[in-house]
Parts: C-alpha cells; structure tokens; sequence
C-alpha cells in the first residue's frame, strides 16, 4: 500500500496543516511534527505555520509560565522569517482553567485576581521584551475576554498594545470590558481595522480620546444599547462602518420582537453620532432603527446589506436618511430572508434620489422592476 505522502500533493499538506493551525497555533501542529520526516520538514520550512500565535488553554496545559515558553517564542519568532504575526491571547480560557466553577466559591477575590495576574504579565512581558524582533512584526491583536476579571483583562491589553502599537494593524476584541476596550484609544495612524465582538459595558470607565481606525466592525449576538453609540463616536477617522447583528435565538419570534421594544438607548437618543469619512456602510442583520436613525454620515456613498437567517436590515433603513445620498446600493439576501423584502427595497429605492448602481444577487434578479437610469449588477 502507498504511502499518503506518495499520493497528496506537498501543497495539499500545506492546506491541510494550515487548518491544524487555527485554533491553536504551532502547539497544534505537534503530533504532526512527529508523523514523518516529510510532515516534519514540510511544518518546519512553512513561515506561515509559525505566525499564528495563540495563547489558550492548551498553550497553558503545555506550557505555561515556565521557561519553554521563551524557548517557544524564539522558535516561532526564527521560523516564521519575516512575516507579519498574529497574536491570539483567550483571556478567559486562562481564567477559567485557574480557577474552574466547582472551586471558585472557595477562593479569594484577591488569590483569584493575583494568580490570573501573574500568569498573564509573565505572558505580556514574554511577548513584548524577549522575543527579539518577535513585537517589531506583530500586525495582528486578538484578545479574548470571556468570563475574565476587569483587572487582568485591562493589564493584559494595556501592556501588549503599548509595545507593539507602532507595527499594529489589526485588533480584535471579543466579549471585552470597556476598560480593557479603552485602552485602545491611544494607538497611533498605523490602526487599520478593529474588530468589536460583543462588548461589555460596565459603565465604571469613561472613554477619553479617538480611535485612529480606517475599518471598524461591531457585532452585537444580544441587545444594542445606548453605550454602543458612544463608542462609535469614537471613530472619527473611519472610511468603512460595519454593523451586525446575529442574535442566537433569531428563529424565536418572541425575541426579536424583545429585543427591539427594550432597547436601552436612553440619553443618547437625543443626539447623533457624527462620522464624518465615513463612505461605506455594510449592515448585516436587522439592526435596530434607534442605532442607525442615530448616524450622521454625511460622506456616505455606499450601502451593503446583508441578511441574518430571516432577518433583513432594509425595513429599519428605510424610515433613517442614510440612504438619501448613496450612489451605490449592494443588497446580497439568501432565501432564507422573510418575504417582504421586495417591498422594503422599493421604499428605500424611493429614498435614494442619487442611486446609480444596484448589486443583487442573482436570484432576486426576476422580482426586480428597475428605472433604466439605475445599472442592476448580478452577483
């Protein structure tokens, strides 16, 4: 019988191992490393493989404080060249597998904070001051907050982002606290694109300062409330907006319905969030009318808009201004979106007196009666 590496393509296992990759980083690629001598050398002469840092549980399990964890930076940082790094650090995993809900109520406040503390400030001191050229390369920032203490959570970030925010590109913050999430406020021109996935608000941390990010995405899985509107005005440099909602419970009629009449907004409501560059808007989910009647965009060209499931941004678009000034309209639905949705695009259409181009896609095509002065592109 033939050997598998006497069948596959070498650019096959390239794929293949860029997958192992993923979750987990290097560390994953272990038991591969140990297959064959061809999986060995494959591993060992591909960069990419070694730029994908992610500190997790299984780095902790397998690693942890200790000094193979200098011993594994050096590695990653010599067999991943020249190439740009990616940082992933599961704050929360690190908490949890510390202190595990069966022995939490035991604990300390305090010995719960000092242990995750430490552990964590021995991972940022590794990372930024004894890696070599190792914080010079690293362009991407992913923090994950979970159930993780405020404190932790801001030391973490706070000390990473300071030394390598000359070289920083990407930051992505996941079920965050504001504190930590603050922190970003100082970063320099360089910030091209952050990433806010379900942030916390805990309202005990003032936010000074603007965000010098070109691309922001928000996400939201629960209800929108007035503190995501503060954050965004933040962003004054922004050229592209992404909005998205993708709630967990979108198939429960009861929710949806929930959600919208109990958005808490409050106070900001009686003022808009001015952006002033932002040209790109791309909404996907029906995000609720208080957040997008609250935008003032007054460079917008463009509108992208995407369902979630059943559910379908245009109903709340249509009653804001936003799309009064667009030139170009991007509407790419499933079938899964409800029925309706025809209707809806007609009354925005009706809106958008300077329309000149619509994107669709090709299923919507046959339901479609268009001005010829508005182009239809298929996609």
């Amino acid at each position: 019988m033939r050997a598998i590496h006497d069948i596959l393509p070498t650019e096959l296992f390239f794929q293949i191992f860029h997958h192992l990759g993923v979750d987990d980083g290097p560390l994953g690629l272990g038991g591969a490393l140990l297959v064959c001598r061809l999986w060995n050398t494959v591993i060992l002469n591909d960069c990419h493989l070694w730029t994908n840092l992610v500190f997790n549980r299984m780095f902790f399990e397998q690693l942890g404080p200790s000094p193979n964890l200098l011993n594994y930076l050096e590695r990653c940082s010599a067999l991943s060249g020249d190439r740009l790094i990616r940082i992933s650090v599961d704050i929360g995993a690190f908490y949890e597998f510390l202190h595990p809900d069966e022995s939490r109520a035991q604990q300390a406040a305090q010995q719960i904070f000092t242990s995750t503390h430490l552990l964590l400030l021995t991972i940022a001191r590794a990372v930024v001051a004894r890696a070599g050229s190792f914080k010079k390369r690293i362009h991407s920032l992913v923090f994950l907050g979970g159930d993780a203490l405020d404190a932790p959570l801001r030391l973490i970030t706070s000390v990473i982002i300071e030394h390598v925010k000359e070289t920083l590109q990407h930051l992505v913050l996941q079920r965050c606290r504001d504190s930590a999430i603050g922190s970003i406020a100082s970063l320099p021109m360089s910030l091209d694109t952050v990433t806010i996935l379900e942030p916390d608000w805990d309202h005990s941390h003032a936010h000074n300062g603007l965000i010098p990010a070109r691309q922001l995405t928000f996400q939201r899985v629960s209800s929108w409330c007035g503190e995501d509107l503060a954050h965004l005005g933040q962003y004054q440099s922004l050229k592209e907006l992404r909005l998205i909602w993708s709630p967990i419970d979108v198939d429960e009629p009861s929710f949806v319905v929930d959600v919208f009449q109990n958005l808490n907004i409050g106070e900001y409501t009686r003022h808009f969030v001015l952006l002033p560059s932002v040209t790109t808007l791309y909404i996907r989910g029906a995000i609720p009318f208080r957040i997008l009647d609250s935008l003032n965009l007054p460079a917008l060209t463009m509108i992208e808009v995407r369902n979630h499931d059943v559910l379908q941004p245009l109903s709340t678009i249509h009653p804001t201004t936003l799309h009064h000034t667009i030139t170009k309209l991007a509407v790419h639905f499933t079938r899964a979106t409800t029925d309706g949705w025809n209707d809806a695009l007609s009354s925005v259409l009706a809106g958008a007196s300077q329309l000149q181009t619509l994107v669709v896609s090709s299923w919507m095509e046959r339901h479609l009666s268009m001005p010829e002065s508005i182009e239809i592109e298929l996609v």
